[in-house]
């Protein structure tokens, strides 16, 4: 490994009530809210509301593409109402090393606009590795605009590209 990037994530060391202050509970609260019917619809609907929720109000919202992705995403689970892969995100438990103990250069790339977690959160991740380097993308939510990849994968590639070779793995 030559280099990490965290990209729209809580700080790995952080758990429990510590987490809550990094969240945005606005979006979680009104997709709870909502009502979506029952079946293959109701799931891509619910599916098509957490990708409109979570898109970049600066770029423009692709829905023929994320209903597409939707559509596809129900035939594996039910989306959003798969309680089992939401429990799995969500409870998810860092097993590595603390932050600060990364000896690899680290890019953490965030959305200003971020409808579910706070550029809080990615500022700690930056400030626990010494030399991170943070990128904060304005009118970008909690996903990355397709316009935008160009740009992502130069940041990514660039620390990779100017790490030393990885001696051993971290």
């Amino acid at each position: 490994m030559l280099s990490v990037t965290s990209s729209a994530a809580l700080p790995s060391d952080v758990s429990g009530f510590g987490a809550a202050r990094h969240l945005r509970f606005g979006l979680l609260a009104r997709l709870a809210r909502t009502g979506f019917p029952e079946g293959r619809e109701g799931d891509v609907e619910a599916s098509l509301a957490v990708r409109c929720g979570i898109a970049s109000p600066g770029h423009p919202f692709a829905e023929a593409a994320a209903r597409a992705w939707a559509e596809a995403e129900v035939e594996v689970d039910s989306g959003p109402r798969d309680t089992r892969a939401q429990s799995r995100q969500i409870g998810a438990q860092w097993h590595g090393p603390e932050l600060g103990a990364l000896r690899r250069p680290l890019l953490v790339l965030h959305g200003e606009r971020d409808p579910i977690l706070r550029v809080t959160a990615a500022r700690a991740t930056a400030r626990a590795v010494d030399g991170a380097r943070l990128v904060t993308f304005p009118g970008v939510g909690h996903d990355l605009p397709a316009a935008l990849c160009p740009a992502i994968a130069g940041a990514v590639r660039e620390p990779a590209a100017t790490a030393p070779a990885a001696e051993g793995r971290q």
